[in-house]
């Protein structure tokens, strides 16, 4: 790749940076709007195992190189480490959340095909490098769970995209009635394919109850990794996903209004697979290690 196609290429991606922060933002207002309390997260490595002692290296000194925003270092015992991580990419992920200075910031990217983590940034107030925040499942998933209920409805055949679906009350509220919406003249619809671009809460509220349930949607938050520990190079978190029996609670987890946690890390793999034709790429760091 020549240097003008990979400044490019860098450039679309710090693009993408600054749709992800307009995200957050967005994000944390249905938050706050919802019955989420997020707490600042703690300083600690999430509560997983790693995969990194094998190498004779821990957890915590690959942690150090990304602190320092390396892509490659020596290692106690001598040996050199090589990082799939993308330097540039990674300043300059860290040089937005820094010009917007949040309380804290998360971004994390790989390549769908191979798996390779391009970048994982974790910034809090103040300018402080934290590379474990991105590895926490604490963060509402909220609309991101859309994926995987439009996934289950399309998967089992429930709902094709290009589908019309019925609803009632404007198309980012969940009432008990509009769960319920039929067909009928006056009837406001929308396709599977429009309402996931738009992000239709009342559509997927609807597709959530009468054509996917509780069951499906349970089965399929697992087969998507929720509840599973993640093999990485470093500790990740597990996400976490609880699916109501009661409808109205029901349509709003599979809108993303639920009790569903992820890491960013993990919702990159999800979004790979989506991108990759259904198969999760198992997320890799360590590009290589050299001998002293």
């Amino acid at each position: 790749m020549t240097q003008t196609a990979r400044g490019k290429r860098v450039r679309r991606l710090a693009a993408a940076c600054s749709v992800l922060v307009a995200g957050w933002a967005l994000a944390t207002a249905v938050v706050a709007s919802s019955r989420h309390e997020l707490h600042p997260p703690s300083r600690s490595a999430p509560d997983s195992g790693g995969n990194a002692f094998g190498f004779g290296f821990t957890p915590q000194d690959l942690h150090a190189l990304l602190q320092a925003g390396h892509s490659d270092g020596l290692l106690p015992n001598g040996n050199r480490v090589a990082l799939s991580l993308n330097e540039e990419l990674q300043a300059q992920v860290f040089d937005l959340f820094r010009r917007f200075d949040p309380l804290y910031g998360v971004f994390a990217a790989m390549e769908p095909d191979t798996g390779r983590v391009v970048a994982l940034v974790g910034y809090r107030r103040g300018g402080e490098a934290d590379p474990w925040l991105p590895l926490k499942a604490i963060y509402p998933a909220a609309s991101l769970v859309k994926v995987v209920t439009a996934s289950a409805a399309i998967e089992r055949g429930k709902v094709s995209p290009e589908e019309e679906i019925s609803y009632r009350g404007g198309i980012y509220g969940i009432t008990r009635g509009g769960i319920r919406a039929r067909n009928g003249r006056g009837i406001p619809k929308m396709s599977l394919e429009e309402a996931i671009a738009r992000s239709a809460n009342a559509v997927f509220g609807n597709v959530t109850v009468n054509h996917v349930g509780g069951p499906v949607l349970e089965e399929y938050l697992a087969k998507f990794g929720f509840g599973q520990e993640i093999p990485f190079d470093l500790p990740v978190e597990p996400s976490r996903g609880q699916v109501p029996r009661d409808e109205y609670e029901l349509a709003r987890t599979g809108a993303g209004f639920g009790e569903v946690y992820v890491s960013p890390l993990h919702m990159a793999m999800i979004m790979s697979a989506i991108a990759s034709g259904g198969a999760m790429p198992r997320p890799v760091l360590i590009d290589r290690i050299e001998d002293r």
